[in-house]
């Protein structure tokens, strides 16, 4: 059994740091959520404050706040199958290993770098996935699990019966 502590270690470190983030995410909406009502009094209160600007602040919190709550959203999601593959790390490693690096790009991509950290990791861990084969087992020889040990089975019966006809040959060849 391939002991895969490493791997292990990358993606709980990753699943936490991706849960943190997500919370701070969320927390980070909420916020923009509310100052968006609450700025948006205080701006139409304040002499100073043109209706250019308050096309502006509308303008840019129009935006801000549906991709906050879409990265919020993604990031929770994305808690689902990273959560799966650290399940599958040690019996579907290659599903495992796919998963993680997925999901690590998936989140580096649609937090704009931000989850670089976690992503990077769960990249990390995929790719480790991966790569690290199983050992050979000691009690099979190295030829016999590619396959070779049928194929030096058929060529030793070969011989056998070479040497056989050769010898069959040499006693009806001493009798005559």
């Amino acid at each position: 059994m391939l002991k895969r502590t490493g791997e292990l270690v990358l993606s709980i470190i990753g699943l936490t740091l991706h849960g943190f983030m997500s919370f701070i995410a969320l927390v980070f909406a909420l916020q923009i959520h509310f100052l968006f009502g609450v700025g948006r009094n205080f701006a139409e209160a304040d002499p100073f404050v043109t209706p250019e600007d308050l096309y502006a602040f509308d303008l840019v919190l129009g935006i801000l706040v549906p991709f906050t709550w879409f990265v919020t959203i993604l990031q929770f999601i994305a808690i689902v199958p990273a959560a799966m593959a650290l399940y599958w790390y040690r019996s579907k490693a290659k599903r495992a290993g796919i998963i993680f690096i997925v999901v690590g790009a998936l989140s580096i991509i649609i937090t704009v770098g931000l989850g670089f950290f976690y992503g990077g990791l769960y990249v990390a861990a995929g790719i480790m996935l991966l790569v690290r084969k199983p050992p050979l087992r000691e009690d099979k020889p190295v030829e016999n699990i590619y396959g070779a040990d049928e194929r030096l089975q058929e060529i030793e019966e070969e011989q056998m019966e070479r040497k056989e006809r050769f010898e069959d040959q040499e006693k009806t060849d001493e009798r005559t």
